[in-house]
């Protein structure tokens, strides 16, 4: 058995429609899913890279939405539903739990708003010593996170400044890994002007 078949990744989405509230300002609520919809066929298009290449054995999605189920195993991936009304930290504590009962040593935490995601950068992540985290672009927050199974601690997604939450919980074992292709996530306005520039997203027709 190879190392990479004993390692899962976890993609944790809300609804198509849910994701990304804070961009209501600057998109309307079909544009909003749309994006959404694109940056999870973004991740999930680099993870189902990685599971091809043999570094990770299964992609199980976290979601409470029957869409995004239906969406998910279509492309080929495991889901794991839950009541859509846990916050992120518990829905992928709960997945990492899943995970370890499963028979899995290892599992890859990806977020799924990264408008630059790419199959390189999650190799390179899966090629670190657990546990070790990708921060964002403003070095605060966590946007990818590999552990050991079962996991140290509990984990801090969906916190402000959940960076350094899993550093004081997990501690000096606890590596940051500064990644680009990871880095740049898709939160607040200022976010979705600077992906249109690069021209990593469309303008909306």
């Amino acid at each position: 058995m190879s190392a990479g078949s004993r390692r899962i990744a976890l993609l944790p989405l809300k609804g198509f429609s849910r994701g990304k509230s804070r961009l209501a300002t600057a998109l309307p609520p079909v544009a909003r899913a749309r994006v959404v919809r694109e940056l999870a066929e973004r991740a999930l298009a680099a993870l189902r890279t990685l599971e091809e290449r043999g570094r990770i054995g299964q992609i199980l999605v976290l979601s409470g939405s029957p869409q995004v189920s239906a969406w998910a195993r279509q492309g080929g991936a495991a889901v794991l539903e839950d009541a859509g009304s846990s916050s992120l930290a518990r829905v992928v504590d709960r997945g990492l739990a899943h995970a370890a009962a499963l028979g899995f040593d290892e599992a890859l935490v990806l977020m799924g708003d990264l408008w630059e995601v790419a199959p390189e950068a999650l190799a390179a992540l899966c090629a670190a010593p657990p546990p070790a985290a990708v921060p964002d672009h403003h070095g605060t927050g966590t946007n990818a996170l590999l552990t050991p199974l079962p996991a140290p601690a509990a984990t801090a997604f969906g916190r402000p400044g959940s960076l350094a939450l899993h550093r004081a919980a997990w501690g000096p074992a606890l590596s940051v890994l500064h990644l680009p292709e990871l880095a740049r996530d898709l939160d607040l306005p200022a976010d979705l002007r600077q992906a249109r520039a690069r021209e990593a997203l469309p303008e909306d027709p």
